[in-house]
């Protein structure tokens, strides 16, 4: 009886805590609680992985308040009465209005230890990451029972040979880098610790089929977890039990995921699972193309803390795999083809270009071979393809976007032939998805077969059967692109057929290479099916377009729903046009929700700039109205600052940006924008350069040059020329640009009509007036 009184009291006194505090929301409780431990995760030496092991959300509040269910760990629970606690303080809540013992941190600790070492009369379902009851099933599968292919390891081409019989994976031959993983596994065998290992190559270097050879010959107890997305990993991570491979092959698919707070659970979820003494030995397995480590570990990412979570993970847990077979281990090869007779290795031997066999046996060759010899209608669908992945568009391209893009990348002559067949898309479809002359291994387009019950990560907005396109042919592709721009096809089936979360991908990739029509309209559709990302987006766009207050009203609601960016962007855009007041009114909408950051970047900026009276100001201000917890964050805000100087210290003076740009760099969008506060002697120096160019006649290529950059996704140099041309008098075509962008062909646009945007609340349509502030 006790032990069931010690459960309901606690259900009982969180009610009264919340009961207190009804304008909050369980919603908003629980996004201020998640950037409280954040906070905190920074300024702790053990980091994240003293965080707690799942999100707090509205939802578990819900059911730790009816009874149903504990937090998972005190830190959670903590974090939940801290912000509740702040928020009553500042009402002044008097001892009669609520008991002084809610307030108390150690009475909660108390609470929940005696709630947790009451014993649950009956099992009951578990929301994804909570405390699990004893007799779970943990994730994963007996390793011996497992099939390489399952786990995404590139089958092999055919032998061309007459042979009747073969099998799927030719011979392995040890490289260097297995040597290293062996030697990692018997580390794990004898110290009993957990390890972490991302392998990282070019597609169709190895990678996999080296991580399945570490591992496919571990003994029971041993079973291996492949979660498939990372909302799957984040689910079931609290579960995974010792002696347990998690396989993550394409890692960036958890740490890259559309929606960054993911990507940042997923990393910190992980680093608290290796690093957890009485978890191990868990060894956890992925794989990376070098552009997405790149990202991943850049040392100025932008937001600052987009992937610190996974920096920190990936640092010093990589494994570089050579491109090519050389030195002794192309002697190994050649001798094991000699030795084992293998057709297939044989063949790649005589034939692959510069010891590149694992390609050639994945069929890599032959996806190139494809590619480049496809007709008119299958050459539109593969481009089309290759753009709409190249930009960030998730792995599954519905087939609708494909039809309708592909159209635009056949020229005049070619739409005229190719379309009088009624037949030409069945046609070019039936060629993309032909695996057969492949050779047996993967063909450039794979229709995707969700399993039973997974309509798969992000549907198309019409349902429609979904294909993945071979990764060596996207990386292949994505080589003979480089230098293109999409077709504005591309942009226009987007808008019509991808998701929300990738309209958004795809509508800042059209921003920056200035196709600001696609941008809006891509940015609208997502917004109207409820993204908030897009909403941010579209504020700040409203916001530099003029419509300042639209701008501020949309940044407003984003924040409301965990979209910050916008909101801080605004703020230090403002601070640097000189509205001071308007600056930090928008950094305090944010600290209102929660949320401090907005003021540690503005007083940062300040500081910088040598602004010593504001900032003392409003540092004083808001530590005396956001409690102590400012002062914290605004320390460890100043010493990641000084590690990102320290780390600018050291770069050629050529390439050293300023101590001010540093700052700026890392908090203000990339978004094109007009730098109004240029000096006039940068204004003289544009106007010498410009003439230099009219006066060797080298104007008209540098103009070429620059709108071929834009195309690219590099608009700052046609920018320039375009301010710069503006301000000497030639007002067109360059205020047309500067207001409109370039047109999908690459001409400067001419204005375009009104578009419409739905508001987030569902009130009337809002017109957008498309008057880009020249300035």
């Amino acid at each position: 009886m006790v032990q069931r009184d010690a459960r309901a009291e606690f259900a009982t006194r969180l009610a009264e805590l919340l009961d207190a505090a009804p304008e909050l929301g369980q919603d908003a409780v629980a996004r201020a609680a998640n950037d409280r431990l954040r906070q905190l995760a920074r300024t702790t030496p053990a980091g994240a992985s003293q965080l707690p092991a799942s999100q707090v959300t509205g939802k578990k509040i819900s059911a730790w308040r009816n009874g149903d269910h504990l937090p998972a760990s005190p830190d959670s629970l903590r974090a939940v009465v801290h912000v509740l606690a702040v928020h009553l303080r500042r009402r002044n809540v008097t001892a009669d209005q609520v008991a002084p013992a809610l307030l108390d941190p150690q009475r909660w600790d108390r609470w929940w230890e005696a709630a947790r070492k009451q014993p649950v009369r009956a099992p009951q379902a578990v929301p994804a990451g909570e405390q699990p009851q004893t007799g779970s099933v943990p994730p994963g599968s007996a390793i011996a029972g497992l099939d390489p292919l399952d786990l995404e390891v590139h089958p092999a081409i055919r032998p061309d040979t007459d042979a009747d019989t073969w099998e799927a994976l030719p011979a392995y031959i040890p490289r260097t880098h297995d040597r290293l993983l062996a030697d990692l596994l018997a580390d794990v065998h004898a110290q009993g610790r957990s390890r972490f290992r991302v392998l990282v190559g070019g597609s169709s270097t190895g990678k996999t089929r080296a991580c399945w050879e570490a591992v496919r010959d571990l003994p029971s107890p041993w079973r291996l977890w492949h979660p498939r997305t990372a909302e799957a990993l984040l689910a079931d991570i609290g579960n995974v039990a010792p002696h347990t491979v998690v396989w993550l092959n394409e890692t960036q698919r958890y740490l890259l995921t559309p929606e960054p707070e993911t990507s940042r659970r997923a990393a910190t979820q992980l680093r608290a699972l290796i690093t957890d003494p009485d978890r191990g030995p868990i060894l956890v397995l992925g794989t990376l193309w070098p552009p997405h480590w790149d990202k991943l570990t850049a040392a100025f990412p932008d937001p600052p803390d987009l992937y610190d979570q996974a920096g920190e993970l990936l640092k010093g847990r990589t494994l570089r795999l050579p491109e090519a077979f050389t030195g002794d281990d192309l002697t190994a090869a050649v001798a094991h083809a000699g030795h084992s007779g293998d057709a297939r290795l044989a063949e790649a031997l005589r034939n692959a270009s510069d010891g590149r066999l694992t390609q050639y046996l994945a069929g890599g060759f032959a996806l190139a071979e494809r590619y480049d010899n496809a007709g008119p209608g299958a050459r539109a669908l593969l481009d089309a393809a290759v753009d709409a992945r190249r930009l960030g568009h998730s792995l599954l391209l519905p087939r609708a976007l494909l039809e309708y893009a592909a159209a635009g990348y056949l020229t005049d002559e070619q739409w005229e032939t190719t379309a009088a067949d009624d037949n030409w898309l069945e046609e070019a479809f039936a060629y993309v998805t032909n695996h057969t002359a492949c050779r047996g291994a993967r063909a450039p387009l794979t229709r995707h077969r969700p399993r039973p019950g997974d309509s798969g990560r992000h549907p198309s907005a019409s349902g429609d059967v979904r294909y993945r396109l071979a990764d060596y042919l996207e990386q292949y592709g994505a080589e003979q692109r480089a230098h293109l721009c999409p077709s504005a096809s591309l942009w226009d089936a987007a808008t019509l057929h991808a998701s929300p979360v990738d309209q958004v991908v795809l509508g800042m990739q059209a921003q920056v290479r200035l196709r600001y029509r696609h941008a809006i309209e891509l940015h609208e559709a997502a917004m109207a099916a409820g993204s908030a990302e897009a909403m941010q987006e579209l504020a700040i766009w409203r916001a530099q377009t003029g419509e300042v207050e639209e701008g501020e009203r949309l940044a407003i609601a984003a924040m409301r729903r965990g979209h910050t960016d916008a909101l801080f962007r605004l703020s230090i855009e403002a601070d640097r046009a000189g509205e001071h007041e308007r600056a930090e009114r928008l950094a305090n909408e944010a600290a209102d929700d929660g949320r401090l950051s907005g003021l540690c970047m503005l007083i940062l900026c300040r500081e910088l700039a040598g602004k010593t009276q504001t900032v003392e100001r409003l540092t004083r201000v808001t530590e005396a109205e956001r409690g102590p917890e400012f002062g914290e964050l605004l320390r460890a805000y100043r010493e990641k600052l000084l590690r990102a100087l320290i780390l600018n210290d050291g770069e050629s003076a050529a390439r050293r940006p300023s101590r001010r740009s540093v700052v700026e760099g890392a908090f203000v969008s990339r978004f094109p924008s007009w730098d109004r506060s240029r000096p006039e002697r940068k204004l003289r120096q544009d106007d010498q350069a410009v003439e230099q160019l009219r006066r060797a006649g080298l104007l008209p290529a540098a103009i070429r040059s620059a709108h071929a950059d834009a195309g690219r996704g590099w608009p700052d140099r046609l920018l320039w020329l375009a301010r710069t041309l503006r301000r000497q008098g030639e007002h067109q075509p360059w205020t047309n640009l500067l207001r409109y962008g370039l047109d999908g062909d690459g001409s400067i646009s001419r204005p375009w009509p009104p578009s419409v945007a739905t508001s987030p609340d569902a009130a009337p349509v809002l017109p957008f007036r498309g008057k880009m502030r020249t300035e």
